[in-house]
């Protein structure tokens, strides 16, 4: 009986954990978020690639979603694409009220 409760103890804890997690905790702008940040690895990610082939930094967005016919990430806010903006040695992504800002290495 005891090794049956310690079993189904962890199991109930995440289970709780993740339903807290999806119905009480997490908002929209949290999910939005995390989505961002996900994206500007993508992103990150292609214009390493770019720069691997090319030689050089991308000028702009379009310039590597032409090149490496990669479609631009949506904001899960509004379904619309994020204004992407490569500034100097930073990748800006905005999306409704947030923004988000990484560095280019």
């Amino acid at each position: 009986m005891l090794k049956r409760c310690l079993f189904f103890s962890p199991i109930f804890v995440l289970a709780v954990a993740l339903l807290l997690d999806l119905f009480c905790f997490y908002s929209p702008e949290d999910a939005n978020r995390d989505s961002m940040e996900l994206h500007s690895m993508v992103i990150l990610e292609a214009i390493q690639h770019f720069h691997i082939q090319e030689g050089r930094k991308p000028d702009s967005i379009a310039e590597i979603e032409e090149r490496l016919a990669m479609r631009p990430p949506r904001c899960l806010l509004t379904g619309q694409p994020y204004d992407i903006k490569l500034l100097d040695n930073f990748l800006l992504l905005k999306c409704e009220r947030q923004s988000l800002k990484v560095a280019i290495d």
